[in-house]
């Protein structure tokens, strides 16, 4: 008994929206049974997706050139960390050359 009122609520509501699309009280300019207000929101969030999508490439670029340039920076540290116990056992310093003028 449910199921055949729930089966007769669906069919009334399809009927209704059917009527209105007949009537043209929902627009329909193309006939293809969805709303043009449907069709246009799709097509404002689509575009909206592109734009994210756009800008989550370009971070995702930068984050990924930020994190070479910490590894880059690390990885200078850590050959100086080096260099550091052998200065504490009393060895000459290995940078950089001295300019001669």
């Amino acid at each position: 008994m449910v199921s055949l009122i729930f089966l007769i609520g669906i069919l009334l509501t399809l009927i209704i929206i059917l009527v209105f699309l007949h009537k043209e009280v929902i627009k329909d300019k193309n006939k293809n049974f969805i709303p043009d207000t449907v069709e246009e929101k799709i097509e404002e969030v689509s575009e909206k997706i592109e734009e994210t999508v756009e800008v989550i490439k370009h971070r995702t670029k930068r984050v990924k050139q930020e994190a070479d340039d910490v590894v880059k920076a690390f990885c200078k540290a850590i050959d100086g960390i080096d260099d550091l116990g052998e200065a504490a056992k009393g060895a000459k310093r290995k940078g950089r050359k001295k300019k001669v003028s």
